[in-house]
């Protein structure tokens, strides 16, 4: 997601940081301050933030971290979220496949920076889709095989685990995407922006098992509405959902849903 930036006051030899009165800096210095503010931001320390994880990677099924003075492991799968770590350290958080990878430096899994002033955080582990060579398109050796999506490294997001009205018989709809999702789930329509959330809920699903469909379809350029997915899923309303979409940009496979459930 693109961050938008006011105007910038521009001086004749520099620019004046935060508000400093009087405090003037050459352009050439710019670059490298606001990376010191950055990796300072990335560095404040934090201490007992609990931490789950869930992880979309089939390869990974353990991920490891410096909390504190120690290596901290933490079990990962897509099926629901890992038991609490209670972490300690920067804010600006690296993971690593191993333990070795982790004591060597690397190479580096991922990377994430916590949210400032929360005390629960949901990290998701995905990885990132580099995207597919079409039949007919030569790649940079001059082959024409079609890669159907190569995925490297991983992309962590991290979230505030208490999200406001998140209760038993509701879900929560992550779009981990760059375009706008359109939903129907059972009677109920919404849509979520890019990197977005969104809650659906209703008194039905609060008080009875049922079973769901669920449509996803997205609008292009042209206005076009296009669906991408269709499903039946079981229902619980003692269970709370979580649901994450991520568009592909794959033919053959356009949109990857992964979903869990928890029980407050």
């Amino acid at each position: 997601m693109k961050k938008r930036t006011g105007p910038v006051d521009r001086f004749p030899r520099g620019i004046a940081l935060n508000g400093a009165i009087g405090m003037m800096v050459p352009f050439f210095l710019v670059p490298l301050l606001l990376t010191l503010s950055c990796n300072t931001s990335h560095g404040q320390m934090v201490s007992n933030i609990e931490i789950k994880a869930a992880s979309f990677d089939p390869a990974i099924k353990e991920v490891f971290l410096k909390n504190g003075s120690k290596v901290e492991g933490v079990t990962v799968t897509k099926s629901t979220l890992s038991a609490s770590v209670s972490y300690s350290g920067t804010r600006g958080i690296v993971f690593f496949a191993s333990e070795d990878d982790l004591r060597k430096g690397e190479p580096e899994y991922g990377r994430v920076v916590l949210p400032e002033e929360v005390a629960k955080v949901m990290l998701i582990l995905s990885p990132a889709i580099v995207g597919e060579v079409e039949k007919g398109e030569s790649d940079e050796e001059g082959s024409e095989e079609k890669d159907d999506g190569n995925e490297v490294g991983a992309v962590i997001r991290a979230y505030n685990m208490e999200s406001k009205g998140f209760e038993a018989g509701s879900y929560l709809i992550y779009n981990h995407s760059d375009q706008k999702v359109d939903l129907e789930l059972g009677d109920e329509k919404g849509s979520v922006e890019p990197e977005g959330q969104v809650i659906l809920s209703s008194e039905e699903w609060k008080s009875k098992a049922t079973s769901l469909a669920i449509a996803l379809s997205a609008t292009a350029e042209d206005d076009k509405s296009t669906r991408l997915f269709s499903s039946i899923w079981g229902h619980r309303p003692e269970r709370r959902y979580r649901v994450f979409i991520e568009l592909t940009g794959r033919s053959s496979r356009p949109v990857l849903v992964h979903s869990f459930y928890e029980v407050p």
